[in-house]
Parts: C-alpha cells; sequence; structure tokens
C-alpha cells in the first residue's frame, strides 16, 4: 500500500485500547461475544470520543511489538486499517499476549489533542 501521513498518539484512545485488551484476555471464553457485541466505535462513544471513522486491529499470542507489527502487516485486512488516509488518530495497547489497535478520525467540530 502507499504511504499514509503518520497518526496522532491520542491518550484516549490508548484508554478504550488498554480497556479492552484487558478485558479480552481477562476473559477468553467471551471473546468472540466482546468481538461481536461491542464494536470498536461503540467503546469509543462510551469513552466519550466523538467520531467520524474508526476501525481496529487485535491480535493474540504475540511476545513482542515487533512480531505483532509483522503479523498485521502481513494481513491484507489489517494492514489496510494501519495504512488507511481515513484515520488521523489512535492508540494501541497490550494486556498479556492480547494487543489491540485502535484508529479514529474526529469529528470535524471536535478538537481532540494528544491528552
Amino acid at each position: 500500500m502507499p504511504p499514509a501521513p503518520p497518526l496522532i498518539w491520542d491518550n484516549k484512545i490508548e484508554s478504550v485500547a488498554m480497556r479492552h485488551a484487558k478485558d479480552m484476555n481477562l476473559h477468553t471464553t467471551t471473546i468472540i461475544e466482546a468481538l461481536t457485541e461491542v464494536t470498536p466505535a461503540r467503546r469509543l462513544d462510551q469513552a466519550g470520543y466523538e467520531w467520524s471513522a474508526v476501525a481496529e486491529n487485535i491480535a493474540w499470542g504475540y511476545n513482542d511489538f515487533k512480531s505483532v507489527l509483522v503479523g498485521w502487516m502481513k494481513s491484507p485486512s489489517h494492514c489496510k486499517n494501519i495504512m488507511s488516509t481515513k484515520f488521523t488518530h489512535f492508540g494501541a495497547a497490550r494486556y498479556g499476549d492480547c494487543w489491540v489497535q485502535d484508529f479514529a478520525k474526529p469529528l470535524k467540530s471536535k478538537n481532540y489533542s494528544q491528552n
């Protein structure tokens, strides 16, 4: 995919990613349910983040950042999220062997900062 502009780190999105990674790690028997019932968009809504575009990458079982990133980049759907120009902000987290990467674009009327 062609290069995309750099994303802006967002602490609120990071918090949403961390809560989801922790929840998946602690409740492994309900991961599929969690993935289908509570979407990334809904988790951002619950955190008060008003968005116009949102996506999420999830991975399990990787021991380090380099390995999970290589896995995401080799996956067409995950790579598409990473390289998309639809998103301007992101946050990511790891809890145990659960990795979450959330991407968003805030509503134009909102001016989210890196705080």
